[in-house]
């Protein structure tokens, strides 16, 4: 998922002691990276292997530039954080235009986690702050994880696509991993494996939604070879009366057009 570019400029957001931090860079080939974390211990040690690394929270806005960055990469953090969505949102306003991101996380519908609801217990991705307990197949049931941060919001696999989307980003690619006892099966069903990573690029309409205008031009462009009667000015009402369909053949073009939009 990550892009040769000996001339990006790269930020890993959660970059920990900066191990994943440097594999990024060697496959990215970039002179230089930056990282972030709140732990300053961490930091210390990320800063001793050449990383250009600071203390911030995730939680809070960034602190860099409006278009800082080629890339943005974060490894096991954003079910770490109170806003995952103000995260979204800081690296959609730091990245370049046309930058891209690649986010991995854990999977609330992994199917160990949906037996372990099933049957009455706390999902394996679960946590209560720094305590694991409610389930007595995970390895770390009733253990305290000490400094460790807890998760705190676990995304499924369309929510995690979907938040992405609503805050203006482009989805290139999706790839999974973990999905016990078969690993071979993660990428054929991704929606149950147990950790889901995205590859993301900065939209070019701009975050947030898409608007009426460039919606309207939109859509008519995709369904010139299929409409039977011109668009409205607006989209005030609901978006499918414009389109008046004279059989089903037609109807059935135009409703795949919309969706190549999104």
């Amino acid at each position: 998922m990550l892009d040769y570019d000996p001339d990006a400029k790269v930020v890993d957001m959660g970059c920990g002691k900066g191990d994943f931090t440097l594999r990024v860079k060697e496959k990215i080939n970039c002179k230089e990276i930056y990282g972030v974390d709140v732990c300053e211990s961490a930091l210390t040690e990320a800063q001793n292997k050449g990383i250009k690394a600071e203390k911030i929270d995730l939680n809070e806005e960034l602190g860099f530039p409006d278009g800082n960055f080629h890339v943005v990469v974060s490894n096991q953090v954003l079910e770490h954080l109170f806003y995952p969505s103000k995260l979204i949102q800081e690296v959609y306003r730091i990245l370049k235009e046309d930058g891209y991101a690649v986010i991995s996380t854990e999977n609330l519908s992994s199917w160990d986690n949906i037996i372990s609801l099933l049957f009455g217990y706390t999902p394996f991705s679960m946590g209560f702050d720094q305590i694991k307990i409610g389930n007595p197949f995970s390895p770390h049931d009733k253990k305290n994880e000490g400094e460790y941060l807890s998760h705190v919001r676990i995304f499924s696999f369309q929510g995690l696509i979907d938040l992405f989307k609503f805050h203006g980003f482009r989805i290139e690619k999706v790839s999974a991993a973990g999905y016990l006892p078969f690993n071979f099966l993660a990428n054929i069903d991704q929606r149950h494996a147990r950790f889901i990573t995205v590859k993301v690029r900065k939209g070019k309409l701009g975050r947030g939604r898409i608007s009426a205008k460039n919606f309207e031009e939109a859509i008519g462009n995709w369904l010139k070879p299929v409409r039977r009667a011109e668009l409205p000015e607006t989209f005030k009402s609901s978006l499918w009366p414009p389109f008046q369909r004279k059989n089903r053949e037609d109807w059935k073009k135009a409703r795949a057009n919309i969706r190549l939009l999104f």
